[in-house]
């Protein structure tokens, strides 16, 4: 399902890479990534001097800042979209101000909100992503908490909540625009289906013809996943592969892999109105996002994956990205 994306978004600074050339705290800061498994002890051993590390292309996000308006949220690379447009219903805004970070059992989350009274002008959506396309082939993870009825107000809508990555700086309708939806939550249905669905979907666009089929695949099932769950998908070898809480529930080939670097992002919005009922008074709906991790050009299985978030927690990081290099 087709993304909008902003249109000026303000370019990431890789903090990481900075501090490793910084001579006194170069040994340190390697011995920190070592223990969060970034580096491998190898290359921490001994390293005091040199200015060439082979670290692994990571970026992990616990979202432990104090608010939208915390500094380091857009110069850790994520943007909130501010603006009108596609996907969802006419006239509907997406806010920023529908992002924040809120205490759940003691830790920072992210949360997306999502509000509807049944009409466009009465919808705000959400959207959190990353500014730069810098991911590809690898393994990616989040940890969500989807909601099958709302915090507040009326039930019933035909409400999206997602995780994904796309080609950002490409049109949908143009060559090489990629995407994969690994996980699109809709708890009361939308797009003509009746009752609630998950779906994770992969494809792309096959040349620049807006009125060309794109090529996509889709696997759907209706189990609920209401509350917390580890959203999971590895995209190598002309293969993407789809988890929820490290059981395969999807998958495609080849044909829909992606073409393109993409850039991760998650977003809350209502795929029509149909479902609200007219003078019923608002929904607010909440998303809840615990982490996300992304290892490139890695296929990890759902436990190394789990090992991986573990012992960069218990080294203390909040935020890693070493996906670029200067």
């Amino acid at each position: 399902m087709m993304r909008s994306t902003p249109s000026d978004p303000h370019p990431s600074r890789n903090r990481l890479h900075r501090l490793l050339r910084r001579g006194p705290a170069f040994a340190v800061a390697v011995a920190a990534l070592a223990a969060a498994g970034i580096v491998s002890p190898a290359h921490a051993s001994g390293i005091e001097g040199h200015r060439h590390v082979a670290l692994q292309r990571v970026l992990f996000d616990d979202f432990s800042y104090f608010g939208r308006n915390d500094p380091r949220v857009t110069r850790n690379g994520w943007y909130l979209r501010n603006d009108t447009g596609r996907p969802g219903p006419q006239g509907a805004q997406w806010s920023s101000r529908n992002i924040s970070f809120t205490h759940v059992n003691g830790s920072r989350v992210l949360e997306l909100t999502a509000t509807t009274d049944g009409t466009g002008p009465g919808t705000t959506e959400a959207e959190f992503g990353r500014v730069s396309n810098e991911a590809l082939s690898g393994t990616y993870v989040a940890r969500i908490k989807f909601s099958d009825v709302p915090f507040r107000g009326p039930d019933g809508d035909h409400l999206n909540q997602t995780f994904y990555a796309l080609s950002s700086n490409i049109s949908e309708c143009g060559a090489g625009y990629s995407e994969t939806d690994f996980d699109e939550y809709l708890p009361n249905g939308g797009y003509g289906v009746a009752t609630g669905f998950n779906t994770e979907t992969t494809w792309r666009e096959p040349d620049t013809d807006c009125d060309s089929a794109a090529l996509d695949e889709s696997d759907q099932y209706d189990t609920s996943i209401a509350g917390w769950h580890t959203i999971m998908s590895t995209v190598a070898g002309g293969k993407v592969t789809y988890y929820v809480d490290g059981q395969i529930v999807g998958g495609s080939d080849e044909s829909y892999y992606p073409q393109n670097k993409m850039s991760i992002a998650f977003n809350e919005w209502f795929a029509d109105l149909k479902g609200h009922q007219a003078g019923s008074g608002t929904s607010v709906w909440h998303e809840d996002v615990d982490y996300v991790y992304y290892a490139a050009d890695r296929v990890l299985t759902p436990a190394q994956a789990a090992a991986q978030v573990h012992h960069v927690r218990r080294s203390g990081h909040s935020f890693i990205d070493t996906l670029r290099r200067s």
